[in-house]
């Protein structure tokens, strides 16, 4: 696309427009996660955000609790579109995990599903909500292609009334539409169609990704940008990279609830950390917030 001077002034006067109009730091798309939407003033339309974790880190939690809290608000809010394309865990999988979230059931109770009168209340309301929301899902049980994804994207948007949020969970899972002579060329491919997916369509984009195994042995465990699994491109088109990480236990004590969301990358704005906590038993995070 050629623009010419003109464009762009007129592109950048109408950007600065909406952010005045907002009235508020936070331009982009509220994740819900104060320190986070602090630190990036939201997610921004035509920007990719990495989250990576290791393999059960919490990436998929983190981000369903992003998800219901943009696209599944309580009534009275307004609800943000969001397609989650899942590549990893199935739809059943997805629903059970946001019916949780939103409730008192934990995953015992749902598949045990000999509910007491109180439990099959919650799961109605839960499930009404879910009805009701701005969630789509594309459970990609056959896989997905990098062409595909932005056909699909693309598609979506089309049919929604407002601009939303995509999430890709997770990217190294994208197949590719050619072959390619390496692992690394098809990660590489990968994050290039989920930014260019972002940036076609005018939508944030959130992409799940895996960090190496091996950072855990590391005398310092804190994952870092270069830890991200197979492919420096990931590190290079993202707009803004949060890492996720536990810290390690000591032996004999319980596996901590402690989980910091640490914003490595920031294009645009303040690198920092977001203290988490994550409810093991209904697969919500929740925000520590700090006393001034």
């Amino acid at each position: 696309m050629l623009l010419t001077g003109r464009d762009l002034v007129a592109t950048l006067a109408r950007e600065l427009e909406r952010r005045h109009a907002a009235k508020s730091p936070i331009t982009g798309v509220r994740t819900g996660l104060a320190h986070f939407d602090s630190l990036t003033s939201g997610l921004q339309p035509g920007e990719m955000t990495v989250i990576a974790g290791r393999p059960g880190g919490g990436k998929t939690a983190i981000a369903l609790e992003m998800v219901r809290r943009m696209a599944l608000p309580k009534r009275g809010e307004a609800a943000t579109p969001v397609l989650f394309v899942s590549l990893e865990m199935s739809a059943r999988a997805l629903a059970e995990r946001l019916t949780m979230a939103m409730s008192s059931l934990t995953s015992s109770t749902l598949r045990r599903a000999d509910f007491i009168a109180s439990e099959l209340e919650d799961f109605r309301r839960a499930a009404h909500r879910i009805q009701q929301g701005g969630l789509t899902v594309f459970d990609a049980a056959n896989g997905l292609t990098t062409e595909d994804l932005g056909e699909l994207v693309a598609k979506w948007k089309s049919e929604q009334p407002r601009p939303g949020v995509v999430v890709v969970d997770y990217l190294q899972l994208l197949r590719s539409s050619k072959r390619q002579p390496s692992r690394e060329r098809e990660v590489a491919e990968a994050s290039m169609a989920c930014r260019a997916a972002a940036r076609a369509n005018g939508v944030p984009a959130i992409a799940l990704a895996q960090l190496n195994r091996g950072l855990a042995d590391r005398q310092d465990p804190r994952p870092r940008a270069t830890d991200l699994r197979e492919s420096g491109q990931i590190e290079q088109d993202a707009d803004v990279i949060a890492l996720l990480h536990t810290p390690p236990n000591k032996p004999g004590e319980p596996k901590s609830d402690q989980l910091d969301l640490i914003i490595e990358k920031n294009r645009n704005g303040a690198q920092g950390t977001v203290n988490l906590r994550f409810d093991y038993a209904h697969q919500t995070i929740h925000e520590v917030i700090e006393d001034a």
